[in-house]
């Protein structure tokens, strides 16, 4: 009876929607056994109702009209989907305040792609994101550094335009844009980027040098197979693609008589950098002998000549041993054709008020350049040219496009700069020199500018 009494005294504490499966094998066996068995009866039994109110409870759904920004803000900052509903209910929040209702979900979603990729330009704002109104705050930043992005642009064109014009600008004000502008982490990146480039095509350091050509430079395929042929590796064995009997050999074809590779360039090179009002590059002697010019130079910037590259002679100096001609007082009066190894135009283009005065710019530097293996680079910010992320390469590939048509070929293209978390969209191009032709000049446009 005493057993009865200790038996039944669990059970009143088990709801009785769950009934204590394995409860009779308890009573059957031993008295010393039955409370231990009674036990881990009464914790499945607890445990099995647990899991039922937990399959009972809905997990909430988000709107659907949430879920584009929902995902977007999960796969850029990287957090569970829990984490990017709340932040994107707090970025619905600011949306419908600042610009209205949104059942949609449109305005949201544009202030989600806007808070998410400019934390990745700016980490440095990420943890606001934690604190409480941390998202309105983090926007509101963006914004004001957006608009002060925006201003210093604005000014450096119209000061551009004032110039050529001959009208009065302020110098130190076009200083101070054009530093603010030059400073910039992602354009400090790039120009390290052309560092590393330059030295993969020239091989002038010896680390550089080892290695060799990398396949952008130089493809090493072109040495060991004509024109035409390929080689693929398929289950152990060495096929070659015949592009005249249109099928596939296992004999292998004639070596080709490719062209050696290039030999290693002696460093430093020389660089010209078009609207560079602090010449950057002197950072960089053992690579490149820079020579700058810009509308306006920094007073402090050493190197920079004061002139408007479009108003500079391109003078033929064959025996010239100087790539620039300068007058008694030290002002640029002309560049020598072909004396330049590498032109820079970084944020430049962008500036300049038709499509036509840029493919002209390119054109001229292609006379500044040698015939033989000369490179030039140009960078701009995806905003200026571009007005949305998913038709950028429409825009890359025209502009890949016409400045081939200046006499130039197409070697690589970026569109992104990073450093550690921080990314930015930024359009990057390295071309070498081609034969130039007298094809007509492709204009370089920009999305307002260009039909789709």
């Amino acid at each position: 009876m005493a057993l009865c009494v200790g038996l039944r005294a669990p059970l009143h504490s088990v709801p009785a929607a769950r009934p204590l499966h394995g409860l009779s094998e308890a009573r059957r066996r031993a008295p010393e056994e039955a409370p231990r068995c009674i036990a881990a009866a009464a914790t499945a039994a607890a445990a099995t109702a647990m899991s039922g109110r937990s399959r009972g409870r809905r997990r909430v759904e988000p709107p659907r009209a949430l879920k584009p920004s929902i995902t977007f803000a999960q796969r850029s900052l990287e957090v569970d989907e829990t984490e990017a509903f709340a932040l994107v209910e707090e970025i619905r929040a600011f949306a419908v305040a600042r610009d209205g209702d949104d059942a949609t979900g449109t305005r949201t979603k544009h202030w989600t792609q806007r808070l998410c990729r400019g934390l990745e330009a700016h980490p440095g704002l990420r943890p606001l994101l934690q604190e409480e109104g941390g998202v309105e705050a983090a926007l509101l930043e963006l914004e004001t550094r957006s608009a002060k992005h925006t201003e210093m642009f604005k000014g450096i064109t119209e000061h551009h335009a004032a110039l050529r014009e001959g009208s009065a600008a302020d110098a130190e004000e076009y200083s101070e844009q054009a530093a603010y502008m030059a400073e910039q982490w992602w354009i400090r990146i790039a120009k390290q980027r052309i560092i590393s480039l330059i030295d993969q095509y020239y091989l002038l350091t010896g680390e550089q040098m080892r290695r060799g050509h990398p396949r952008w430079a130089f493809p090493r395929e072109s040495l060991t197979l004509p024109k035409g042929w390929v080689k693929y590796e398929v289950k152990g064995r060495t096929l070659y693609w015949n592009p005249e009997k249109m099928k596939m050999e296992t004999r292998a074809p004639a070596p080709a008589e490719g062209k050696e590779p290039p030999s290693p360039r002696d460093p430093p090179v020389r660089l010209l950098d078009i609207g560079s009002n602090t010449n950057s590059f002197l950072e960089f002697p053992f690579h490149v002998t820079p020579y700058a010019l810009d509308l306006q130079p920094n007073p402090a910037a050493e190197g920079v000549f004061q002139a408007d590259f479009f108003d500079v002679p391109i003078v033929e100096a064959p025996d010239a041993e100087e790539p620039l001609i300068l007058d008694e007082d030290g002002k640029l009066k002309g560049i020598v054709a072909g004396s330049m190894d590498v032109v820079v135009i970084c944020l430049v283009l962008s500036f300049l008020p038709t499509p036509e005065k840029r493919i002209e710019m390119v054109a001229k530097a292609r006379k500044c350049l040698r015939d033989d293996r000369g490179m030039l680079f140009v960078v701009e910010g995806a905003a200026a040219i571009v007005e949305a992320s998913w038709h950028h390469e429409d825009e890359a590939a025209e502009w890949s496009k016409a400045m081939e048509s200046a006499g130039f070929k197409a070697l690589l293209y970026s569109d992104i700069v990073n450093e550690g978390r921080r990314k930015k969209r930024a359009l990057q191009w390295a071309l070498e020199t081609a034969p130039v032709t007298d094809g007509e000049l492709k204009p370089l446009r920009i999305a307002k500018e260009m039909e789709f």
